[in-house]
């Protein structure tokens, strides 16, 4: 008798943390305001940002493209890199060809005092439209503070 009742506490604390574990995760992929001591960033629902990175800021999307070429690439990835004061004629695009995927990348870059502040967003062509409106809003809450 006490072996049922001791799985059936091991099954509800099982139930608990999974849930839990399932609503962190759904949590992350939500809309949120990235806040540095230097620049602000709006990352769009459906982006997730890595704890720890090499760039100042850093998200993609949890779907990966569907071409067996593009199977490994998400859909859509963006970052800010920090560097040397560069011109900032405002926002560009490009398009170019990786392994046989085209991606096409939108830039912002603003500056303050010797340093610049890149951002570059990244999409997979095939699903530019997918990710249209959430890579304006990427660019357009990209500020300095």
């Amino acid at each position: 008798m006490e072996i049922w009742i001791v799985g059936g506490i091991i099954v509800a604390l099982m139930i608990y943390a999974s849930t839990r574990i399932k609503r962190i995760a759904e949590n992350a992929y939500l809309q949120e305001t990235v806040e540095t001591e230097d620049f602000v960033i709006v990352k769009p629902a459906g982006y997730i940002s890595p704890v720890e990175s090499k760039f100042a800021f850093e998200a993609w999307t949890k779907e990966f493209g569907e071409s067996e070429a593009a199977e490994e690439i998400h859909r859509s990835w963006a970052a800010v890199v920090i560097g040397q004061a560069k011109s900032a004629d405002g926002p560009t695009k490009t398009e170019r060809e990786e392994n046989g995927v085209t991606i096409k990348e939108f830039r912002k870059t603003l500056n303050r005092g010797d340093r610049s502040y890149e951002l570059t967003v990244s999409v997979l062509a095939d699903h530019f439209d997918e990710f249209n409106v959430r890579i304006r809003e990427l660019l357009d809450s990209f500020e300095l503070k």
